[in-house]
């Protein structure tokens, strides 16, 4: 079928194509805005950080795209789980359970730099749970459910999970010498390539929340109860 036969569809793709044109540098400003606040004013991040959060559901509302609809889904979250389950389980725990062998039994520094970056973590209890949840949440509405979704309308799955990973790690800096910081920021990094990844093999936030969220719970636990 030729296009140009039928103006009507030629004229549709040609919007959808400005479209995503249009959402993919508006996504590169926010997280080139997210990246210069972390190093240029760090006192800022965090009311910063809610704006992806607001766009994300204000630019649905007010455009009518169907994002929400696609990636806030129940059904078939059981099969997204089963189909995931290896990169889940290893996120989810055993990631967590490695790092903090490693750095408890072969560099206490980094332990003490991972305790003092979390350093709301004080007991482990249903508050901090909860916490830790609407956290995980609303990173990775930010982080999967827009920043990468949108950056795979121009680049590849492969980009896409690459360069919101290295946004997401670096949103995690804090004071530090360099090593430390970089082995730390690197298991952030490679956390966040796992989540990315569960987002692109099911397309739900909710999947890639989950792991999220008990990732970050078992790091938790592990900090308060085993040091």
């Amino acid at each position: 079928m030729e296009l140009d036969k039928f103006p009507g569809l030629q004229k549709e793709k040609l919007a959808k194509r400005d479209e995503e044109k249009r959402q993919f540098y508006e996504t590169l400003f926010m997280m080139s805005v997210l990246v210069a606040t972390v190093f240029l004013f760090p006192k800022f991040l965090g009311i910063v950080s809610i704006l992806p959060f607001l766009y994300f559901f204000i630019e649905n509302r007010v455009r009518k795209h169907s994002n929400l609809l696609v990636i806030f889904k129940f059904k078939g979250l059981l099969q997204d789980l089963q189909s995931t389950w290896v990169a889940f389980l290893t996120v989810a725990f055993l990631l967590q359970a490695f790092y903090f062998y490693v750095f408890k039994n072969f560099s206490p520094e980094l332990l003490s730099h991972v305790k003092e970056r979390t350093s709301f973590i004080a007991s482990f209890n249903i508050g901090l749970v909860l916490t830790l949840l609407v956290l995980a949440l609303v990173e990775e509405v930010v982080f999967r459910g827009l920043f990468q979704k949108r950056i795979n309308l121009k680049l590849s799955p492969l980009y896409s999970i690459l360069i919101t990973s290295i946004v997401f790690a670096a949103l995690h800096i804090s004071d530090g010498t360099p090593f430390v910081v970089m082995i730390d920021l690197a298991t952030v990094f490679i956390d966040s390539v796992f989540y990315g990844y569960l987002f692109y093999k099911t397309n739900s936030v909710y999947v890639a929340w989950l792991a999220h969220a008990l990732a970050n719970i078992t790091a938790a636990f592990l900090l308060i109860h085993f040091i």
